[in-house]
């Protein structure tokens, strides 16, 4: 029997993805209830020839499942590190998330966009409920944004060179402000999600260290993060922020220009 192959291809596709119609597949009727799935004939008999091989054709649609479901604690575990660990503390079926994010984007494949994967997954968590957990909000805001100078240093690369005309700050550099302070889960990683936090506000930077590009995230004071914000635009350094200027060189956020000491 000849097929066509974009034909065979899409309709597998639809196969892996929708739940319904793999149950409807096996079924006796499902001829009749083909249009119900908007199956044209051909497309219909893509569907009848995959289920004549029913043990084949559910084992491969069982292991495309468990790929996809490892994909998405795969991008947890990469992207969103202090997210997942949270979430674990909370005993959250990660499992069963996992398939309805996977249904809520058609079981789309990120492939290796690993960290655009994690961004969509921070915006799906968002709308459940485990954002109510206490701090959660707040490390999905320091993960969205490491998440987004990852993205932009692979697209771009990244901007680290000093420049003649006065300071400025890196451009991997984010700055973040939370609704609680929880500096004390970064500082210590075994009460992350186990020690409660207090409500108060804190200022972070997120950024990833020039010298090696990894991620970093570093409570600092509001002065700290105004003088970084001001400094995207290279300039002098006033003489009220010359401390604080001093200790964002040493950890990497701001460059001293050309010829400084």
């Amino acid at each position: 029997m000849t097929m066509d192959a974009a034909t065979v291809w899409h309709v597998w596709r639809r196969v892996l993805r929708e739940p319904a119609l793999q149950e409807a597949m096996f079924r006796e009727d499902f001829g009749a209830r083909a249009p119900e799935f908007g199956l044209d004939a051909a497309a219909r008999e893509v569907v009848e020839q995959y289920a004549r091989t029913p043990s084949g054709t559910r084992f491969f649609i069982a292991n495309y499942r468990y790929r996809m479901t490892s994909s998405f604690v795969n991008a947890l575990e990469t992207a969103l590190p202090l997210t997942h660990r949270l979430l674990r503390a909370h005993e959250v079926d990660i499992d069963a998330w996992a398939v309805e994010f996977l249904d809520s984007v058609g079981w789309y494949d990120f492939g290796p966009y690993v960290y655009t994967y994690g961004l969509r997954v921070l915006e799906h968590l968002l709308g459940r409920p485990e954002a109510s957990i206490p701090g959660l909000p707040d490390l999905v805001a320091l993960e969205q944004a490491a998440n987004r100078i990852t993205i932009a240093a692979a697209e771009r690369g990244v901007d680290a060179e000093p420049v003649s005309d006065g300071h400025r700050s890196i451009g991997a550099v984010e700055v973040v402000r939370t609704e609680r302070d929880i500096s004390d889960w970064l500082r210590n990683s075994s009460a992350l999600g186990r020690a409660d936090v207090p409500e108060r506000p804190r200022t972070f930077l997120v950024y990833l260290r020039p010298s090696d590009l990894r991620r970093r995230i570093v409570a600092v004071s509001p002065r700290a993060a105004a003088v970084v914000t001001r400094l995207r635009v290279p300039g002098a350094v006033r003489s009220e922020e010359e401390a604080t200027a001093a200790s964002l060189v040493r950890l990497g956020v701001l460059l001293a220009p050309i010829g400084s000491d």
